[in-house]
C-alpha cells in the first residue's frame, strides 16, 4: 500500500517574537504576504509565536478580516500546539504557555489583552473546515540542547570571515558557561534540556547585564542592554553578544523545524531570515553559507511582473485574496513552477512565465491601489541540496543586474522545487500614487532549508 504524501508546510520563522529585534516591520509584512500568495506551503507557527510576535499581533488585531486571520480561517496558517490535549489558542495560552512559564508575551504588545486575542484566534480558528494542527513531539528541549550543545562546542569555524572566527573564538568561556547554567536552571523550573530563554538570562548575568533575580523578556532586551552599557564606555563587547544571540534564535527555530518534520502527516521546510543567516549561518556546520554550489550547476532565471504593493494586498478583501489563492490559476502556476524545477526548459519556463502573470493578473483585479514592479527569481532547487543561496549568491542569480535590493527581497518555495525570490525593481513607478523608490543593497534575503532526512 502506498505511503500517503506529506502535507508540505513552512516553519515561518519571522513570527518568532525573539528575533522581532533584527527585522523590520516593512520586512515582516513582506515575507508574509508573499509566503502566503505565491508560495505552494501553509505556513506554520508554533504556539507562542502567535502572542509573542510583535508585527503579527499589529496586523492580527487592526483588521476582523485581515490576510492573516482569513489565511488562519482557510489552514493556510497552521498551529503547533505543545500538548496533544490542546486544540484551541485560549488553552494553549493558559496552560501549555502561561502555566509553563514561556517567557516572551509582553500584555504591553496589545491593544487588547492576551486572553480576548486568543479568544479572537479561536474565532477565526473555529471556522476552518480543517483545522489543521501539529503537536510538539516529546521533549523538544533535549533536542535543542543536544543542538546548542554541538553549536557552542565548536572550537573554530571554516568561514572566511576572519573577523567572524575571531570574534566566536572569543566567546568561548561565555558559551561554555552558559550552556551549564542554562540546563540547571531548565531542570529547576521543571523543564528538560534546555530552554532558549535560559541562554539568554545566564548571559545576562555572566556579563553583569542582569541580578540574579532579573530575566529577560525577549533576546532584544539582552542585547539592547549590551548596547547601552557599550555606549556607556562599559563592556560587554556587542558584536560577540549578537552573534551569540543570532546563534541561539537560528538553533531554536532549526531544532524546531527538525522535530516537527518528524510529523508523518507533514514535511516542514525551514525559512531562515536572511539578517540570521547573514550572521550564524556560519556557525552551524550544515547551514555554512560558504558550502560549495552543487555540481551542475542551478537553473534561474528572472520575470518583471506588475503586482499589488504589499499594502494594497493587505488592503484589499481578504476573502477575495485567498479565493484566488486556492484557485484554478494558483494551481496552474504552482504546476507550472514544480515542471519548471524537475526540467527548467525554455519551454517551462515560458509556460511558468505565463501561468505567474496570468495569476497576479487575477490578484492585481481585486487589490486596487498602488501597484509596483517586481522581479521575480526562480532558482531550481534540490532535496539533497546544500544551502548556499545566500548574501552575495543570489545578486549572481540576477538580482543585482535587475536593480532589485536583497534587502526587501524573499527566498521561499519547497525543497524539491522552485525557490522564488520576489524583489522591488529600481526605478519602478507605481500609477497611483506616483513616488520615487530608494535600493539599498545591504541586508541578506531570507533563504529555506530543506527538510531534515
Amino acid at each position: 500500500m502506498p505511503t500517503p504524501a506529506r502535507d508540505r508546510l513552512l516553519y515561518f520563522s519571522p513570527t518568532d517574537g525573539g528575533i522581532e529585534h533584527s527585522i523590520t516591520r516593512r520586512d515582516f509584512r513582506e515575507s508574509l504576504v508573499y509566503n502566503l500568495l505565491l508560495e505552494p506551503n501553509g505556513l506554520l507557527i508554533t504556539d507562542v509565536f502567535f502572542f509573542n510576535c510583535t508585527f503579527l499581533i499589529e496586523l492580527a488585531e487592526g483588521g476582523r478580516h485581515s490576510l492573516f486571520t482569513r489565511a488562519l480561517e482557510e489552514s493556510l496558517v497552521v498551529p503547533a500546539f505543545r500538548d496533544q490535549g490542546t486544540h484551541d489558542f485560549a488553552t494553549s495560552l493558559r496552560r501549555d504557555i502561561g502555566e509553563s512559564n514561556v517567557m516572551g508575551v509582553r500584555a504591553s504588545q496589545y491593544a487588547t489583552s492576551p486572553p480576548e486575542f486568543a479568544r479572537w484566534l479561536d474565532h477565526c480558528y473555529s471556522r476552518s473546515a480543517e483545522r489543521r494542527r501539529l503537536v510538539w513531539p516529546p521533549d523538544m528541549g533535549t533536542a535543542f540542547g543536544d543542538l546548542m550543545t554541538r553549536v557552542f562546542s565548536r572550537d573554530e569555524l571554516s568561514s572566511g570571515d576572519e573577523g567572524l572566527r575571531s570574534t566566536w573564538s572569543a566567546t568561548r568561556p561565555l558559551r561554555e558557561a552558559s550552556l551549564e547554567d542554562a540546563r540547571l536552571t531548565t531542570h529547576l523550573a521543571g523543564g528538560t534540556g534546555i530552554r532558549r530563554g535560559e541562554i539568554f538570562n545566564s548571559l545576562g548575568r555572566r556579563l553583569g547585564l542582569l541580578e540574579a533575580h532579573e530575566t529577560f523578556t525577549k533576546p532584544g532586551d539582552l542585547l539592547g542592554e549590551a548596547v547601552a552599557r557599550s555606549r556607556q564606555g562599559g563592556a560587554p563587547d556587542v558584536e560577540q553578544v549578537r552573534l551569540l544571540v543570532d546563534t541561539v534564535n537560528l538553533c531554536y527555530q532549526r531544532s524546531q523545524t527538525e522535530q516537527f518534520g518528524l510529523d508523518q502527516n507533514y514535511s516542514v521546510t525551514q525559512n531562515v531570515p536572511g539578517v540570521l543567516f547573514r550572521n550564524a549561518g556560519p556557525v552551524i556546520s550544515d547551514l555554512d553559507a560558504g558550502a560549495p554550489a552543487p555540481a551542475g550547476g542551478t537553473a534561474a532565471f528572472t520575470l518583471k511582473v506588475r503586482m499589488p504593493s504589499v499594502e494594497t494586498l493587505l488592503r484589499a478583501d481578504s476573502g477575495s485574496l485567498v479565493a484566488i489563492r486556492k484557485s484554478d490559476r494558483a494551481e496552474e502556476y504552482f504546476t507550472k513552477r514544480l515542471a519548471w524545477s524537475s526540467g527548467p526548459t525554455e519551454r517551462a519556463e515560458a509556460e511558468l512565465g505565463d501561468a505567474l502573470r496570468a495569476y497576479v493578473a487575477e490578484l492585481r483585479r481585486f487589490a486596487v491601489g498602488p501597484q509596483e514592479h517586481r522581479g521575480v527569481t526562480f532558482v531550481q532547487r534540490t532535496l539533497n541540496e546544500t544551502v548556499n543561496l545566500a548574501v552575495g549568491s543570489l545578486v549572481g542569480y540576477g538580482l543585482g543586474a535587475a536593480g532589485a535590493s536583497p534587502e526587501i527581497s524573499l527566498i521561499s518555495g519547497i525543497a524539491t522545487g522552485a525557490t522564488a525570490v520576489v524583489a522591488k525593481l529600481a526605478g519602478d513607478r507605481p500609477r497611483v500614487p506616483r513616488s520615487d523608490f530608494t535600493v539599498r543593497v545591504a541586508a541578506a534575503p531570507e533563504v529555506v532549508l530543506p527538510p531534515g532526512p
